[in-house]
C-alpha cells in the first residue's frame, strides 16, 4: 500500500503555496517598478543638443580704388583729375601727355566674425525628454545673450534679454523688441518674431552675419 501524506500535511502545502505566489508577485511588482523609475528618472539618454559660437571667415567685397592712368592727346590736362607730363606741338606749348588720376572697382577679401550652430552630445533622462524640459531656462537664456553678444559686436546696438517662459513645447525669450523662440528639446534657435513676422533662424543667421 502506498503511504498518504497526513490531511493536516496537504492542507500546510496548500496553504504556503498561494501565501509564496502572492509574495513573489509583489517583490516581481516592486522590482519593476524601481526598474521603471530608474529607467524614466534617472537613467540618462544621450541626445544632440545646439548651441551658438562666434567663428572667422573671409569673405569678398568690392571697393573702389585710384589708379594712374597715362594718356597722349593735345590738351589732356583740360580733364579732369590729369596733370600734364609732357609738352609739344608749336613751341612746346601744348600738353600732349598727362598722368590721369581713374577709378575702378576691385574684389578685395577680409576676415570677419561669423556666428555659427554646432552640435554636441549631452545627456537627459526620459522624463526630461517627455516633458520638454531637456533644456533649462538658464540655457535658454544664455543662447539668447550668446546671440545678443555677436549682435551687439557687429552693430554696437544692445539689448536686454527677457526671462524665458514656455509656450507650447518651446522656449519663449525676449530680445529687445524682437521673441527668440528656442526648441526646449535641443536648444535649437527656431525661429525670430519680430511683430507679425516671423524669420527662420537660418535666414536670420545668414543676415547678421552679412554685417
Amino acid at each position: 500500500m502506498k503511504n498518504k501524506s497526513p490531511p493536516h500535511y496537504e492542507r500546510e502545502i496548500s496553504e504556503v503555496r498561494p501565501r509564496t505566489y502572492k509574495k513573489l508577485s509583489i517583490i516581481s511588482g516592486v522590482v519593476i517598478f524601481v526598474v521603471i523609475l530608474l529607467f524614466v528618472f534617472i537613467i540618462p539618454q544621450t541626445y544632440q543638443k545646439y548651441s551658438l559660437y562666434t567663428d572667422t571667415a573671409t569673405v569678398q567685397y568690392n571697393a573702389q580704388e585710384n589708379y594712374q592712368e597715362t594718356v597722349n592727346y593735345d590738351s589732356c590736362d583740360n580733364g579732369a583729375g590729369c596733370i600734364c607730363t609732357a609738352h609739344g606741338g608749336f613751341l612746346w606749348l601744348t600738353c600732349t601727355q598727362c598722368s590721369c588720376t581713374r577709378q575702378r572697382t576691385v574684389v578685395r577679401e577680409k576676415v570677419v566674425s561669423v556666428l555659427k550652430e554646432k552640435t554636441e552630445s549631452d545627456s537627459a533622462t526620459l522624463f526630461q525628454t517627455l516633458t520638454d524640459t531637456r533644456i533649462s531656462e538658464a540655457e535658454a537664456k544664455q543662447t539668447v545673450q550668446t546671440l545678443l553678444t555677436f549682435i551687439s559686436q557687429k552693430t554696437g546696438e544692445s539689448a536686454i534679454v527677457g526671462t524665458p517662459f514656455k509656450e507650447g513645447n518651446n522656449w519663449k525669450v525676449s530680445l529687445g523688441n524682437i521673441y527668440v523662440i528656442i526648441d526646449s528639446n535641443n536648444g535649437r534657435i527656431l525661429s525670430v518674431v519680430n511683430g507679425n513676422t516671423v524669420t527662420s533662424f537660418d535666414s536670420f543667421l545668414r543676415e547678421i552675419n552679412s554685417q
